[in-house]
């Protein structure tokens, strides 16, 4: 059990470390070194844990979706206040998807989320997935 804490830990803070370094400089440019640093993990810890930053990227909007995908919504006015009550929580998500390359990763996340997730009745999965 110890063992898989330490594993969530790391993941976590590799994934901290790429919103880091991510809000400084352009994703293009950020390296497997800058998260690494920002992280205060060795290189060798990163690739561990993931192969690359996009794969760190996915994790961590796989971490922050499943926050919003895990609860029942009763209504879409209560769906509207709890997305905004999120992009609140975490405010650096505005900044990271602004992006362009962040953005195409992001739609793909997107894209693969939304094959996997039930559409509430009368919703239209395009509807849905924006």
């Amino acid at each position: 059990m110890k063992r898989l804490k330490q594993i969530y830990e790391s993941r976590r803070l590799i994934e901290e470390g790429l919103v880091r370094v991510a809000r400084k400089k352009p994703y293009a440019a950020v390296s497997v070194s800058d998260v690494a640093a920002a992280a205060g993990v060795s290189r060798t810890t990163f690739y561990r844990h993931f192969a690359n930053k996009r794969d760190v990227l996915l994790s961590f909007l796989g971490r922050i979706a499943g926050e919003v995908l895990t609860e029942e919504v009763p209504d879409v006015r209560e769906l509207a206040r709890r997305r905004f009550a999120f992009i609140a929580d975490h405010p650096e998500l505005p900044a990271l998807l602004a992006d362009p390359e962040i953005q195409v990763v992001f739609r793909e996340f997107r894209r693969d989320v939304s094959s996997r997730i039930s559409v509430p009745a009368g919703t239209h999965s395009t509807e849905f997935a924006r």
